[in-house]
């Protein structure tokens, strides 16, 4: 018998797999087989693969995730002319969805404090970057927050924030099919399908892979309210890395309520984190030296972190220049722009850090799946406007 009977110890190939049956049993339409909603599904398993390549094939691994991220971008521009796509159900009812977004949930928090970082049987076979990082996390506070709560006590709060980001993110897609699709089905089929999905898993309990979209979601829905919602964007912007890119595309949608607001809302929330990054002795992410490393410098000082790692600075800002130069095109397509406008610039611009991210770039799926889910689970295109 097992000494512990509530550990979940579970290969991530095998998870994997399952994931993928599940959700090609859940929502795909076997009586349209060449529809884009199965497209969609099916292009979706490439990160999964992705991760479980890691394990022994990392420059294999890492390929599939930057080949998804840049596919995220292509199908996210061409997102906002999807105006004659049906509303494809799910093959489950509301009940038998909610239960799997659940046990989703809990199965996901058991594993978290499995694999606690100080657990005398901690087992990280699967998950070969969750150490203790110091120098590279893109939460930037969270490295001097380590050392002010001491490793013990960090790492369990560590856990309880990604996990309770998890749940944001969780609720805010089933929020958002009720208030735009008004269609909970919706809703709770992007819901079961970020939370089985490998991504979350292989995160681990890691607070980088899950606050930031989580504050980034619940901006989205508070988006009727632009002075929140901006204050939320701030926020963000000032504690984790790369989410300063999507003030551009966010501000041109909030400012047609309220430009005060709009102007309030951002500077306040830049500034508490400015406040937060300087009371604990942190760098802050719009920082001189911070936006140099991220964005200009090689990553030569931590060559295990990605496919930057041995790479000149000057081809990395290269792509960070062609990158930004392809999403800058949201800001002038589509003319007219909704929430759903704003979901897909989101998604492209948070995929696009992706390609050039220098510490473990390509692996932060969680940051944009959210809003990727929202994209391929509307029906024709819901004019929410604001």
């Amino acid at each position: 018998m097992p000494s512990n009977p509530f550990a979940v110890g579970i290969n991530l190939a095998t998870y994997s797999y399952f994931s993928l049956v599940l959700l090609i049993a859940l929502f795909f339409k076997f009586s349209r087989p060449f529809s884009l909603r199965n497209a969609d599904i099916i292009i979706c398993q490439l990160p999964f693969l992705g991760f479980v390549a890691l394990e022994t094939w990392p420059a294999i691994g890492y390929s599939l995730l930057l080949i998804f991220a840049a596919a995220t971008i292509v199908r996210a521009y061409f997102d906002p002319g999807l105006e004659r796509r049906p509303a494809l159900g799910t093959n489950a009812t509301v009940g038998a969805l909610t239960f799997l977004v659940c046990v989703a949930f809990s199965f996901h928090t058991l594993y978290g404090l499995q694999v606690h970082p100080n657990r005398a049987d901690l087992t990280r076979a699967n998950v070969p970057h969750k150490q203790p990082r110091e120098p590279d996390s893109p939460i930037v506070a969270w490295p001097a927050i380590q050392r002010r709560l001491g490793r013990t006590i960090a790492s369990w709060v560590g856990i309880g924030i990604a996990y309770a980001a998890h749940l944001v993110v969780t609720v805010g897609l089933a929020s958002a099919g009720t208030r735009w699709f008004n269609d909970m089905t919706l809703g709770l089929a992007a819901a079961v399908s970020y939370m089985a999905s490998t991504a979350v898993l292989w995160s681990a309990g890691d607070p980088a892979y899950s606050l930031p979209p989580a504050l980034i979601m619940v901006a989205l829905l508070c988006a009727p309210t632009p002075t929140l919602s901006a204050f939320l964007l701030g926020l963000t912007a000032g504690i984790a890395d790369g989410f300063v890119l999507l003030i551009p595309f966010w501000a041109p949608v909030l400012m047609r309520q309220n430009v005060r607001g709009f102007a309030g809302g951002l500077i306040c929330g830049l500034l508490l984190s400015w406040l937060v990054a300087w009371a604990i002795g942190a760098q802050w992410a719009l920082d001189a030296a911070r936006i140099q490393l991220v964005y200009w410098s090689s990553a030569a000082a931590a060559p295990h972190t990605g496919v930057w790692g041995t790479a000149p600075a000057a081809l990395r800002f290269a792509v960070v220049v062609v990158t930004l130069g392809l999403v800058s095109g949201f800001a002038l397509w589509p003319l007219h722009k909704n929430l759903m406008s704003v979901v897909a610039a989101t998604t492209a611009v948070l995929a696009a850090t992706q390609l050039w991210y220098p510490y473990y770039g390509g692996t932060y799926v969680t940051w944009y799946l959210p809003f990727l889910l929202l994209m391929i689970f509307r029906p024709t295109l819901v004019r929410v406007r604001l």
